[in-house]
C-alpha cells in the first residue's frame, strides 16, 4: 500500500507542466547532440560557411525574437504543448548547430561556437525562463515578454556591433 502511494505521488509530479517542459528541453538537447554526432561530412562542411555571412541588426532581432513571440502566442491561447514544442525545438537547434560548429572547427570550435552563438547563448536560457514562468501560471505575461524583448534587442545590437566584427577578423 505504501509503495503504491509513493508511486502515485511520483507520477503526479511527472505530470506537472514544469517537469514536462524540463523533459522536452532535455530531450531536445540530447537529440540535437546525438544527431550532430552522427552527421555526415556535408552537414559539417556547411557549418564552416554559416559563420561568414554578415546579418543586419533588424534581421538578427527578428530571428532572435521569433521564439519568444511563438512562446507568448502559445501562452496566450493556453496551449502548453505548443510551449513545450517551442522550447524543445529551440534547444534541439541550439545543441545541433552548436555541436556541428564544434566538430567543424576542431580545437578552435569552442571559440567559434561562443562567438557565432553569442545571441543564442544569452537568449536560450532567457527563453527557457520565459517558458518556465508560463508553465507556473505567473500573471506578469506582458512584463516578462517586454523583458525578453529588451534582452533580445540589446543582445542583437551587441552582436552586430562587437561580436560579429571580431569573429570576421579572427576568421
Amino acid at each position: 500500500m505504501h509503495k503504491d502511494i509513493r508511486f502515485q505521488a511520483i507520477f503526479r509530479r511527472m505530470k506537472h507542466p514544469a517537469f514536462c517542459l524540463f523533459l522536452f528541453g532535455s530531450l531536445g538537447l540530447l537529440l540535437g547532440t546525438l544527431l550532430a554526432a552522427h552527421a555526415d561530412a556535408s552537414a559539417v562542411s556547411w557549418m564552416r560557411r554559416a559563420v561568414f555571412p554578415p546579418v543586419s541588426i533588424v534581421t538578427s532581432v527578428a530571428a532572435q525574437l521569433l521564439p519568444f513571440l511563438l512562446a507568448a502566442y502559445a501562452a496566450s491561447i493556453l496551449r502548453l504543448g505548443l510551449l513545450y514544442a517551442v522550447c524543445g525545438c529551440r534547444l534541439f537547434l541550439f545543441s545541433y548547430f552548436g555541436s556541428l560548429i564544434w566538430i567543424a572547427f576542431g580545437n578552435a570550435g569552442w571559440l567559434i561556437r561562443f562567438l557565432a552563438f553569442f545571441p543564442d547563448i544569452i537568449l536560450t536560457p532567457c527563453l527557457c525562463w520565459y517558458c518556465f514562468r508560463r508553465t507556473l501560471g505567473e500573471e506578469r505575461v506582458r512584463q516578462d515578454l517586454w523583458i525578453c524583448i529588451g534582452i533580445t534587442a540589446v543582445t542583437a545590437i551587441l552582436n552586430c556591433l562587437f561580436i560579429s566584427p571580431f569573429l570576421v577578423k579572427i576568421m
